[in-house]
């Protein structure tokens, strides 16, 4: 790793939030550069800026902009990057007491909001879907020390597809007028 994703990564985890903040806007511009031989790195990084930011709003915005990375990876490396950050969740989820482990169910909410949101973009066709359900099953299902957060995620992953359900029948039905006249 070169060392200036090690210093990316030690500021992302610093304890000055001015610093902070300049690394993930600094993350936001490289990450489209970065090989996934960093990612692992980067996303405890990314853990320990999340585990500073204090505050709902600050944590929100937080949760909101570190989902929205996986857009800036490269779409050949979205799996490992994800994989990463969603691994580094799940080996330090027992070192978290009942309010960080909200907290960070949180961010994982949006994390997998974003996922979501890529399989819709897609038209969830069966393929996405199935490299989706594969990834789950071959990494952070498949983890043994983290099975508090595998049922989190299961949770959490049934509920973003049940609103993404009831969105996308209410859509149906708020052109099903329409539909019936053609």
């Amino acid at each position: 790793m070169s060392s200036s994703a090690k210093e990316l990564a030690a500021n992302l985890a610093s304890v000055e939030p001015s610093i902070r903040s300049v690394a993930f806007g600094q993350l936001s511009k490289l990450l489209p550069e970065l090989s996934p031989e960093t990612y692992r790195s980067i996303s405890i990084g990314v853990y320990y800026y999340f585990w500073y930011c204090d505050g709902a709003l600050a944590q929100e915005e937080a949760s909101l902009a570190i989902a929205k990375l996986d857009q800036l990876v490269d779409p050949a490396n979205r799996r490992a990057w994800t994989q990463s950050v969603l691994a580094t969740l799940v080996k330090f989820w027992e070192r978290l007491d009942y309010h960080r482990q909200n907290k960070f169910l949180g961010l994982v909410k949006d994390l997998f909001e974003a996922q979501y949101e890529q399989l819709f973009k897609n038209g969830f066709e069966k393929k996405v879907i199935a490299d989706w359900n594969q990834f789950l099953t071959e990494t952070v299902l498949n983890d043994d020390k983290g099975k508090e957060i595998v049922l989190e995620l299961l949770y959490r992953s049934r509920d973003i597809v049940i609103d993404r359900c009831e969105t996308a029948s209410a859509l149906f039905l708020s052109i099903k007028p329409f539909l019936d006249v053609s």
